[in-house]
Parts: C-alpha cells; structure tokens; sequence
C-alpha cells in the first residue's frame, strides 16, 4: 500500500500473520519493523504517510526469517535492527534509498528475504531426526467415508 497522505483514521483488525512494515514519514524519516500478529484491532490518527509497504509472512517463517518465534512478537512491534542488527540497518538504508518508489522498494525487500532464506538451514526430515523411516497411512478416499446428516433439537 503506498501513500497514506490523509489524516483519516487508520483501522488495523487483529491479524495472526507477522510482518513487515516499511514506511516513509512525511518529514522524510524511513523504519523498518516487524509487525507481530495482533489479538486486538487498533485505532489512530493517520500521520500522513507518503510510503507504507506491508508484506506478511507465510506462517512458521518468522523464526527462520527473523530468529524470533511468532509467539514472542504477539501485539508488538519491533524494528528491524533490534533483530537483524547491522544486516536490518543495510536493509532498511536500502529501502529508504528507493524514495517512494514501492514497487522498488517491495523488489529489495523481496530480495533480502529471499537472501535471508538461502543462508538457512534445511529442516531435516522427520524420518532422518528419528533414525528411521516413517510411513505415514495411505489416505482414505472422501467417497469411502461413511456420512449420513443427523438431525439436531
């Protein structure tokens, strides 16, 4: 989403996904943070955002992505930098460096996860952590299934 200029209200609904959040000040200020899933909605004042790009992350990737597990950024907020260190700091220069333009800035963000994410470590196979080959049952066709609509008072 790019350019938030009106001072209308911004409305943010309970979210379970995690995120990150870039946006452009209208005094020129640029952050990057992380957007922990939400349990509550949010209600406040728009500040005139010139640039603001949101990109959510699939679920069980903010571990791997950012080192910290969902469960630890539930109704927080928190900068990059706090997380990444030196590497956030780059990214977010990076971005600010795209000025306002999002599609730019939506491409280097893309890239550096994806960056991010080649430097990880495969998540061994369940069989290979056991020591030994797991079968999992055959799956059942829907067809095969007994079902029959019961009445309820």
């Amino acid at each position: 989403m790019s350019g938030l200029t009106d001072e209308a209200a911004v409305v943010q609904v309970p979210d379970v996904a995690t995120a990150l959040a870039f946006r452009t000040t209208a005094s020129g200020r640029s952050e990057l943070f992380v957007v922990g899933p939400r349990t509550r909605g949010r209600y406040h004042p728009g500040r005139g955002v010139p640039v603001c790009v949101r990109l959510r992350l699939r679920p069980g990737l903010a571990r791997p992505l950012l080192g910290v597990p969902a469960a630890e950024l539930v109704d927080k907020t928190v900068r990059i930098t706090d997380l990444w260190g030196a590497a956030g700091a780059r990214l977010t220069e990076a971005l600010t460096d795209a000025g306002p333009d999002v599609p730019l800035v939506i491409s280097r963000l893309q890239q550096a996860l994806a960056a991010r994410a080649a430097t990880l470590r495969p998540v061994p196979r369940i069989d290979q952590a056991l020591g030994r080959p797991v079968t999992m049952p055959a799956r059942t066709p829907v067809g095969a299934i007994s079902w029959r609509p019961r009445r309820t008072r």
